[in-house]
This record gives structure tokens, sequence and C-alpha cells, in this order.
């Protein structure tokens, strides 16, 4: 068991220039985690940590035990409902053993940081890196977590399953990350400049902006594409059939995938979708277009005129996506043959945008 002593500062209300040690616990230093329900404490911060650098992997299984790579937290006090956030620094990798019950059993348990505080009831000022053990169990499925201590502030680093060889799985996730700050609230005329490459500030008609060493830019992060058919394409006779986009004239953000006639969207969220078909020749007979999402028209489509002169269409509107799932532009004709589509070096070219807007509620 790894411990340090904490650096909380003590001292009475009474004894002039000092701060009471609860007063001290009110610092600060974390992040705020502002709410507005009812109960909410508004003296509370988000509990995080943030990993030393060169150590992505955070907590490591080796031999007997884990390896915990240095880190800094801020960790919100739970032992009262005016206790404030707790630093606490680990500025080494610390070795900390995991056994098996027996060569019979299994269990489960919790890697985490515990801090122990004069203030709140402790019996000393310390924060302790330990592992709490589940009870034994004949089984793995039968192993069950241990309660959280509730004596001490517990914050979380990782859970874990030992079976009866010893052999150590990491399970549960990995703790929130803290940065340098959040996202700055700005008034309209704020011109102050960013303080680090990568600070965030939310303007009020601007929306989310990032800077970049020498200018707040809009944040770009958001997916946005858009796919061309720069070839002839054939439409069948009284089909429906996917347009096969040839070009990929640009696809921001990570994850976008053209598979054929299907595009692979990379992140969940209200879509705008708009669409173009130019055909080649113009026929009195109807062609007809639809955006299909794995494979089902949602309701966004236009049918051309049936006027000969008419040779193109544009379409389009808000469609709720998953990630992973694909998109078509479809079309169907009955001239009776074949109609082609135009090529984009003759004609306006037919194209699918996709524009990502806003999370799915």
């Amino acid at each position: 068991m790894t411990k340090r002593k904490a650096s909380f500062l003590t001292g009475t209300a009474a004894a002039k220039y000092q701060l009471p040690a609860e007063d001290h616990r009110l610092n600060h230093s974390g992040l705020w985690l502002p709410s507005s329900a009812a109960g909410a404490n508004p003296l509370a911060v988000q509990s995080g940590v943030v990993w030393g650098p060169g150590n992505p992997g955070n907590v490591g299984v080796v031999a007997g035990g884990v390896n915990v790579n240095p880190f800094h937290a801020a960790i919100q006090g739970t032992r009262s409902g005016v206790q404030g956030v707790f630093e606490v620094t680990s500025d080494a990798v610390e070795f900390v053993a995991i056994t098996a019950a027996s060569s019979t059993t299994f269990r489960r348990g919790r890697l985490g940081v515990r801090i122990h505080d004069l203030a709140n009831g402790g019996t000393k000022d310390e924060w302790t890196i330990e592992v709490l053990y589940g009870a034994a169990a004949a089984t793995a499925g039968a192993a069950v977590l241990p309660a959280i201590p509730t004596d001490s502030t517990w914050f979380e680093l990782r859970q874990f399953a030992v079976d009866n060889a010893g052999a150590i799985t990491l399970t549960g996730t990995t703790p929130r990350t803290i940065g340098r700050g959040g996202i700055l609230p700005v008034e309209a005329t704020d011109a102050v400049a960013g303080a680090y490459v990568g600070q965030y500030r939310d303007h009020p008609t601007l929306g989310l902006q990032r800077w970049d060493g020498a200018a707040w830019k809009a944040d770009g992060t958001k997916p946005i594409a858009r796919f061309r058919r720069d070839a002839i394409h054939t439409i069948p006779n009284a089909a429906w059939t996917g347009i096969f986009f040839d070009v990929t004239e640009f696809a921001l953000g990570a994850g976008w995938a053209r598979n054929g006639t299907l595009i692979t969207v990379p992140r969940s969220g209200y879509y705008r979708v708009f669409g173009g078909v130019s055909w080649q020749l113009a026929h009195a007979n109807g062609r007809y277009h639809r955006i299909e999402v794995n494979g089902a028209s949602v309701g966004i489509g236009r049918g051309s005129a049936q006027a000969a002169v008419d040779t193109g269409v544009e379409f389009g509107g808000i469609v709720p996506i998953l990630a992973g799932q694909t998109v078509q532009l479809s079309c169907y004709q009955a001239s009776g043959g074949p109609l082609n589509t135009s090529a984009f070096q003759f004609h306006a070219p037919t194209y699918l945008d996709l524009e990502w807007l806003r999370d799915v509620a």
C-alpha cells in the first residue's frame, strides 16, 4: 500500500491569518461541476486524474500486481456536504500487489485512492493507493465487488478480477481526465486571447471556439462530407438503384467510409442530408430519388417533373443517423429502358452532402 502525508492546511479559526481546515478544503483547484438540480452541492467539483507523460496505459498489469503510473488527481471530498477538492500527486510508478484468495477460488476488487481527513471524521491526514477485495467465490461469475468505504473519500482508479492462479484482469473504466481548464464562458465583446493552444470558449453568438495560438477558431471537429459521382451511372428501368459515388470531395472528422453505394457515418446524431442527381437526358416518364438509411427510405426524396426538359433535381432534409449506419442516395426511373446520369465535366454533379448537426437526444 502506497501512502503519502496529505498537504492539507491545519489550524483553527481563532489563529490569526490561518484558515480553518474546513475552509481550506473549499479551494477551487478542480473543475466546477455546476448543477441546478434540487439538493445539488454548488461547491462540488469534478473528480478526475491527469496521468503523467509517457504513460498512456495508466494502470498496467505486471507479475504479482499492477503498476500505477504517475498522476495528479483532483478528488472531490464525499465525507461532508461542504467538503471541497483534495489535490493528490504521485510522482513515480507505484507497484501495488494483487493476489489470489486461494488456488481454488476467485475474487474481484477495487484499486483506488483513499483520502483520510482529520477534519471530517478521519484519524489522520493522509492519502493512500489501496486495494479492496471482495469475498472469495468458487467461480469467477459468483465473485462480487467489495463495498466502497464510508469512513473516508474513495476515488476509484480501476476495478479488477483475479482468478485462482493469480491472473489479473483489469475491468471498469479509467477515471475521467481533467485538463488545465474547462470551457471558458465569454461575453460577445470579449477580445482576450486564449491562455494555451487547445483551450475552448463558449461564445454567445459564435458558439464553441478553439484557441489555435493566434486566434479563436470555430470548432471544426464535427463530421461533414461530400461525395460525388463523376462518371456516367446507368440506372435500370423500374428498379431502385443506389448511386455509386466514385469521388470523396472531402470528409472531415475521422471514421467516414465509402463502400460502393453505401456511405458509413462516423458519429451518431442529427444530420443534414442533401443530394442532387443530374440526368443525361430528360424523359417524359417519371424519375424519382430518395435517401435511405440502412437500406430503408427515411422520407427524404423528390420526384422529377414529367416534362421532357427536366434533367436535374436537388433535395434534402434532416434525419437522425447512428454511428456505423449507412446512407445511400437511390434513384428510380420508368422510361422503359436504362437511363444514364450525366458525367460531371459536362453537367452539374450528382452528389451527396452529409453534415452532423447535433447529438441524438
